[in-house]
């Protein structure tokens, strides 16, 4: 996914967190560092949320 940001032009992405405490951070700092539109984030209690 890291690869498919560096070479975005006008696709939009989207990816998922799975992480279980602090799923707000990691789901953020994937936007940034994959550069990402969209983060689909799942937490503890099965609930999504979608993140931009």
């Amino acid at each position: 996914m890291t690869e498919l940001g560096k070479l975005k032009q006008h696709q939009i992405l989207v990816d998922f967190s799975a992480q279980s405490d602090f799923y707000l951070v990691y789901a953020q700092r994937k936007l940034i560092e994959k550069n990402l539109d969209f983060v689909s984030c799942t937490m503890k209690r099965q609930k999504t949320t979608l993140v931009k």
